[in-house]
């Protein structure tokens, strides 16, 4: 059981969360409601709800309602970066350009991927990602008839 107030916290404790899937911003939620420092690192500057995915690809103006920008939710514990590299020795996650990110603690939850409309793989804007799926609802809307499909 974990528990709901501040932990009693070593000031070298400061973990860092590569990725801001669903794995990562649930530990950034649990550290942040226990008053752990942490600092969560994705190449996206907002999470992407891929479940709700698939409503937006057939309602159109749903879209915009499956991305929550990443600063709105940790503040100052975000930063958009792309890993290029983990030094394990010296603890520390380094960045594209060149920054380097100190760490006590260190999660992966680099996430997993798959085809669109339910993942959204491509680095974009928000703005671009909202209108790729608006674009497929208008495909989705003049079709006659539509095959849903699973494999496993």
């Amino acid at each position: 059981t974990l528990f709901r107030s501040a932990l009693s916290v070593d000031e070298s404790v400061r973990v860092v969360i590569v990725g801001g899937g669903f794995g990562g911003t649930a530990a950034a939620r649990q550290l942040k409601s226990l008053g752990v420092p942490f600092l969560l690192v994705d190449v996206r500057d907002a999470f992407h709800h891929n479940v709700a995915a698939l409503r937006a690809s057939v309602e159109t103006g749903f879209a915009q309602k499956t991305f929550i920008p990443y600063a709105a939710t940790f503040q100052d514990n975000f930063k958009q970066g792309k890993l290029v590299g983990i030094d394990l020795e010296k603890q520390q996650v380094l960045l594209e350009g060149g920054e380097e990110l100190p760490f006590s603690h260190l999660i992966l939850a680099t996430g997993s991927d798959g085809p669109f409309p339910g993942k959204l793989n491509q680095l974009m804007s928000i703005a671009s990602a909202i209108q790729m799926y608006e674009d497929l609802v208008k495909e989705v809307q003049k079709a006659k008839h539509v095959v849903a499909r699973s494999e496993e």
